[in-house]
């Protein structure tokens, strides 16, 4: 039986969130750019407290900063973002093997992150939906529960081993034999559910 193998992406491969630089390199630059970055940094402040969910902030994101991009413009942006991504030493050592099957599972948009992996990476994450041939909203909001909901759809009920960076990824943690918990380049195994969220102090 072929090993599973999970990833979460923001802050597990990388150093820091990476949806908000996203929206900012990806968007058109006019006069009301400036407006528009201090709507979403409020809306992300609001979200903390919990007065916004986390879908309501992503259709906030895309309606100020995709909305109306042609969709042949907005792909090729998400091929270049690369060149803005503090990817940690984690992704950097990654040797993919096509005998195991991985899977990135994140609430970040799966056009940026596919061409970051090889085609035999399957990438379950939030997409944006087009129509007319540009964006035009928020399709799924792979996140939290969701992320256990979208990996059972596509026929994944066990993992051997999950990469992940926060306490949001239990719903995952639970149907997984070894979780390694990353904090920038470090990693620390926990064998099972109850070491998981000793980790976090649950």
């Amino acid at each position: 039986m072929r090993r599973v193998i999970v990833y979460d992406f923001d802050k597990t491969l990388t150093y820091r969130d990476t949806l908000f630089l996203f929206f900012r390199f990806a968007s058109n630059k006019n006069i009301f750019y400036p407006f528009k970055v201090a709507v979403y940094f409020i809306s992300m402040i609001l979200t903390k407290f919990n007065l916004f969910s986390n879908t309501t902030l992503k259709n906030i994101g895309i309606a100020l900063f995709l909305k109306g991009l042609d969709k042949k413009i907005f792909l090729n942006r998400c091929k270049n973002y690369y060149l803005y991504i503090e990817f940690n030493q984690l992704y950097k050592k990654i040797s993919f093997d096509k005998n195991v099957d991985y899977y990135i599972v994140s609430a970040s948009f799966e056009d940026y992150l596919r061409p970051l992996f090889p085609s035999f990476v399957t990438i379950v994450a939030s997409t944006v939906e087009y129509k007319s041939g540009v964006v035009d909203g928020l399709g799924r909001n792979c996140y939290r529960n969701k992320k256990i909901d979208y990996l059972r759809d596509i026929g994944v009920d066990r993992i051997n081993t999950l990469f992940t960076d926060s306490f949001f990824d239990y719903p995952l943690a639970t149907i997984s034999d070894n979780i390694m918990v990353v904090t920038g380049d470090n990693q620390k195994i926990c064998r099972d559910i109850n070491e998981f969220k000793k980790e976090f102090n649950k």
